[in-house]
């Protein structure tokens, strides 16, 4: 309201004298317009706040309102503007253009929310192959730009290309293909070393509303302890990162042929790391849910 106050005043003392009133009202719902993503902006960065798709259209429609009213209610009864002259401004056929500040508003919490969200792991590269990319059409610097010092931006190191779908991803004879940038060709050399690699994933089909489940019953069944989410492998996480072991197959080029991957084509790849004999563990132990699963799993 401060900002809408402030953006009236220098409209009215500076450039609205020089312009005349239409082009003085245009200019200054372009600049309050931009103000609104601006602000936005700044609040979701510095509250860190990541928001489900309702929340943030509710935001939007919360601003909405307060806007509406405080235009009409303060415009008329402080500021003693006639009921007429209010309203001419969102006519626009007669150019006047403050309808677009309503937009604004109500937009601006979802649309900034979405690249921050997509700033988080910024899996956008600038190379259009990505399925991401062409899915948002947002490039890599823009992403990274609405990231802060809250959050991560990271660029996939490859993309996921396999014939599996639905549930046939977790068979662990699944054979895949990891496609590498072309940048990155020179990192390859001596992987085929390694029978076994790590591969760690975005799991890019995850919604913002999977991201803020804390507690879940492993395997989705009933039957199991309901358990905070760090204590099992669901996919639903604040940060929906993949890891699995698979068995190097082949390379060829820029291009691994792995066998066991459980992603879908098109999930970008953030790293893979060979796998050794530091990565095995002889005295462990497991819940006792995880020993009924393997019992199950077994007969």
């Amino acid at each position: 309201m401060v900002l809408a106050i402030i953006n009236g005043t220098v409209r009215n003392k500076v450039y609205k004298p020089v312009v005349g009133d239409l082009t003085a009202h245009q200019i200054s719902t372009a600049i309050f317009v931009t103000l609104i993503f601006v602000v936005t902006y700044l609040i979701l960065q510095v509250t860190c706040l990541v928001l489900t798709d309702f929340s943030a259209i509710v935001m939007g429609a919360i601003w909405v309102t307060t806007t509406v009213l405080f235009e009409f209610v303060a415009g008329h009864y402080v500021f003693k503007n006639p009921w007429e002259k209010l309203v001419a401004d969102y006519n626009l056929f007669k150019g006047r253009v403050w309808l677009l500040v309503l937009f604004a508003s109500f937009l601006a919490p979802y649309l900034l929310n979405l690249l921050r969200q997509l700033g988080l792991v910024c899996f956008l590269l600038k190379r259009s192959y990505l399925p991401v990319c062409s899915q948002y059409g947002v490039p890599t610097w823009m992403c990274c730009l609405l990231s802060s010092s809250c959050k991560i931006c990271l660029e996939p190191v490859a993309i996921v290309k396999t014939k599996a779908v639905g549930k046939e991803v977790r068979d662990k004879n699944v054979v895949s293909q990891l496609v590498f940038r072309e940048d990155l060709l020179e990192a390859l050399d001596g992987v085929e070393d390694f029978s076994h690699l790590f591969v760690l994933f975005w799991l890019h089909e995850m919604s913002n509303q999977d991201r803020t489940i804390m507690k879940v019953h492993p395997r989705g069944r009933a039957d199991m302890p309901l358990l905070g989410l760090f204590a099992t492998r669901t996919p639903r996480r604040p940060n929906p990162i993949g890891l699995t072991r698979v068995k190097l197959l082949k390379k060829e080029g820029n291009v691994l042929i792995v066998q066991g991957l459980d992603a879908y084509n098109g999930t970008p790849v953030l790293d893979i790391k060979p796998f050794d004999s530091w990565d095995t563990t002889e005295n462990f132990k497991v819940a006792d849910w995880w020993k009924q699963l393997e019992t199950e799993k077994n007969n």
